[in-house]
């Protein structure tokens, strides 16, 4: 069955993302972007709606429920799991709660106790400081996904069918092989491949369900997320949802970017493009040029190990681990006790970003720059102070806009579900 829905969205994708991104679009414009005779369109979308992914009454939709994806990311400082539905959407807090209490799924005690703010359904834990414990609560997360995929075959079950999972880990992920060849704020997960992640049971049961698992890279999986959430008419970024020149910044643990240019995603000859934290930048006028630590990379010149030490006076290990909310008091308790002392903070972090803004406008001429991760929360507050650091960009700054992300840390998570929809290393793109 699981096979069947996947090559039927897969043999479909361009029509069904159209569908996604522009529900209630005409027959005869779909065919033109398409590139169809109308009479073939209608058969396909006939097909597609026998099959129960779309409604065409009273307009083309997208049926959100006929199957769910899993996306789970794996940062520096925490794992993240979430649930995705087939309008490539984050299902939310109260079906998720649901979820997880009546099929007792997500309980395990690695699981934060912590009760999340947001309007969207998730679990997180600490990222393990070794690879044993990681592979062991991936399975853990895994078997429960797989144990909602057998529920939901029940009849009068009330949850769709699991189609695939995806994971998003930082560092180099080679995507045609499924290997992580390097994750830097990880540094266990070297050389591993998709499949040593897991137990053989654990594989062994997800093959024969035909539940597809597919491993990428975090930046990449955000800037997915963020285009197609572009297009939810609930989305206080809406009115973006026609940018075809992106840039998503991920500032967490690590700061990656990725790339979207004339509505392809952009991955580079090994899958390692976007890697904007690894940039060598001057430091903030002066402070002093040593720094003991050196960045993951090797280098000791790199952004964000810059914004790391310069503007949170942390090492990477104590920044992995601290929470955004964490990081935020931090801050705002220095704004409290010593005002100047937080306005210079602020002056270095915009100086730092300004770099990252700079570098990304100038080289890709992006016309949307999306910021998420865990220091997003700080961009409002050193909003004012990126001016004097991008305002003289000339050209290749006017007509960019800035935004924060919907999702935030999230972006990531979703990202990984959509993507594992797409067979290994395919080419991405939005035909809109």
């Amino acid at each position: 069955m699981n096979k069947e829905i996947y090559n039927i969205n897969s043999q479909y994708r361009d029509a069904l993302n159209i569908i996604r991104c522009k529900p209630g679009i005409e027959k005869t414009v779909l065919a033109k972007k398409l590139d169809l005779a109308y009479k073939t369109l209608v058969k396909q979308l006939e097909e597609l709606e026998e099959a129960g992914f779309i409604y065409s009454e009273p307009e083309l939709r997208i049926n959100e429920n006929r199957f769910y994806m899993c996306g789970i990311s794996i940062g520096g400082s925490h794992c993240k799991v979430v649930i995705v539905d087939s309008g490539y959407r984050i299902i939310s807090k109260e079906i998720f709660d649901k979820i997880c209490k009546k099929y007792d799924v997500f309980q395990q005690e690695f699981f934060s106790k912590k009760i999340n703010t947001t309007d969207y359904g998730y679990k997180y834990f600490e990222t393990p400081d070794n690879r044993t414990e990681l592979q062991l609560y991936i399975n853990y997360i895994i078997n429960d996904i797989i144990k909602l995929h057998d529920l939901s075959q029940r009849e009068n079950g009330d949850i769709p069918p699991i189609l695939s999972i995806g994971i998003a880990l930082t560092g180099s992920i080679d995507t045609k092989k499924q290997v992580i060849v390097r994750s830097h704020n990880i540094d266990y997960m070297k050389n591993i491949s998709r499949d040593m992640l897991l137990e053989l049971d654990t594989i062994q049961n997800l093959k024969q369900r035909e539940i597809e698992v597919v491993i990428d890279h975090n930046a990449k999986a955000m800037a997915v997320c963020e285009k197609f959430s572009l297009y939810h008419d609930d989305n206080d970024n809406y009115e973006y949802r026609n940018k075809k020149n992106i840039a998503c910044l991920y500032l967490g643990s690590g700061i990656g970017c990725g790339i979207i240019l004339n509505n392809r995603l952009i991955r580079g000859c090994r899958n390692f493009s976007g890697e904007l934290g690894h940039i060598q930048v001057p430091r903030y006028p002066g402070l002093g040029d040593n720094i003991d630590e050196a960045c993951t990379c090797g280098g000791k010149n790199c952004l964000e190990h810059f914004i790391i030490h310069d503007v949170f006076e942390m090492n990477r290990k104590d920044f992995k681990k601290a929470t955004s909310e964490q990081i935020l008091q931090k801050i705002e308790r220095i704004e409290k006790e010593d005002k100047k002392e937080y306005i210079r903070k602020m002056q270095i972090l915009g100086y730092y970003i300004g770099w990252a803004i700079d570098s990304v406008t100038k080289l890709l001429n992006v016309g949307l720059i999306i910021f998420s991760g865990k220091m997003t929360c700080f961009i409002t507050k050193a909003w004012s102070y990126l001016e004097p650091t991008v305002g003289d960009m000339n050209y290749a700054f006017l007509d960019c806009q800035m935004i924060l992300s919907k999702y935030a840390a999230l972006a990531p998570s979703i990202g990984a579900a959509i993507l594992s929809t797409y067979p290994a290393d395919e080419l991405i793109e939005w035909k809109i």
